[in-house]
């Protein structure tokens, strides 16, 4: 093996035992802090140490998906701080070494946490946060979950066809919905019919309209072309009763593959999904996270020198991690304010730490 080589092994290596230690203490100061704040309920509820450590696991994805990022600036700081403080660097390009073939096994391991934090965001991080939400409201506060016997009021729901329907209420256990206004659209978001039904019953796999009233309008949705009274009409939808039970879940609680559904069911109702998209796009985004911050990371991470080298490595990690999920949320507002489009809006903060990052790696690197 030559010297090269050798380099390569002990970078990869030095930057492997930092992050690793990174993401320890961080993942431990998330775990400290979810207990202390849940201690009282703890104790209140009498929780027996298997559940507080089944608890505490299923939030291990999140804790891990937060940590990922500063764990990795740890790693680069102080594992390249000694190349700097021993002026390594200096003998490296005297020696004629390229330093970014030099660190490309860090880069490497960078990609891997890359993949590693997106396989998180998809399933691992949704899944450990619904379960979590589940152990406190079931499993500690004894809460029942709600079921169908109860009645829902006040209901609008988009349906997969494009139609929104505006429910009075629904009793489940029934499979009777009263009061229901069904408004379709046309391509223009235009109003072309509307159907009003005091019930609406499920029976025998179909949904059957009693007592309504058939609205149809011009294709501007202005005008009124023809209104007529039936006494009971068959309604051809593919939802049942279940689906229109109002949702609970937030975006968060939602795998990258159910978001991306809920997103083509707003857009196939005619519905807003910008919130959704975001969402959406930062799963992958977020995880890119890791990898951008090297480009920023090491350059920094190279130029470190002097007495106080650790310390100031501590500063630029907090300031970087503090600038970076500042410019995370300003670009995600912005996307969700239809000020910069959802996708540009998620990847703003990693668009300027990448380029920040390969400007000054490629000053260093002369």
């Amino acid at each position: 093996m030559n010297k090269k080589n050798i380099l390569k092994k002990y970078i990869l290596k030095e930057f492997l035992e930092s992050f690793l230690f990174g993401l320890a203490f961080f993942c431990l100061i998330f775990l400290l802090s979810e207990f202390f704040f849940r201690l009282p309920d703890f104790i209140s509820f009498k929780a027996s140490f298997a559940f507080i450590l089944k608890y505490m696991g299923a939030l291990l994805p999140m804790w891990l998906k937060d940590s990922m990022p500063v764990a990795v600036l740890v790693g680069i700081v102080f594992s390249l701080n000694r190349l700097s403080h021993d002026n390594e660097i200096t003998a490296i390009k005297s020696c004629g070494i390229n330093l970014p073939s030099l660190f490309a096994p860090v880069f490497l391991a960078g990609l891997v946490l890359v993949l590693f934090g997106i396989v998180l965001n998809n399933e691992l991080v949704p899944r450990g946060f619904a379960k979590t939400i589940q152990m406190r409201e079931i499993g500690l506060y004894n809460k029942q979950a709600e079921g169908p016997a109860l009645q829902h009021k006040g209901i609008v729901y988009h349906s997969l066809d494009g139609r929104n329907f505006s429910i009075d209420a629904f009793d489940p256990k029934t499979g009777i919905i009263y009061n229901v206004i069904i408004d379709k659209f046309n391509s223009k978001y235009s109003l072309i019919e509307q159907t009003f039904a005091r019930q609406m019953i499920y029976n025998n796999g179909k949904w059957v309209l009693k007592y309504v009233t058939e609205r149809k309008f011009t294709d501007g949705g202005r005008e009124l072309l023809s209104e007529k009274k039936l006494a009971e009409k068959v309604l051809t939808i593919p939802e049942k009763p279940e689906d229109f039970i109002p949702a609970k879940t937030d975006i968060d609680l939602l795998t990258t593959y159910e978001l991306k559904d809920e997103i083509m069911r707003l857009k196939n109702a005619s519905q807003p999904a910008i919130k959704q998209t975001v969402a959406y796009q930062l799963r992958f985004s977020y995880p890119f996270s890791s990898l951008v911050v090297m480009f920023l990371g090491l350059p920094l991470a190279l130029g470190l020198g002097g007495k106080y080298a650790k310390v100031r490595g501590v500063g630029y990690v907090l300031v970087i991690s503090f600038f970076y999920w500042t410019l995370m949320s300003l670009g995600r507002v912005l996307g969700e304010a239809r000020i910069l489009p959802p996708v540009l809006g998620a990847w703003l903060c990693n668009i300027v730490f990448l380029l920040t990052g390969i400007t000054l790696f490629t000053k260093i690197s002369k």
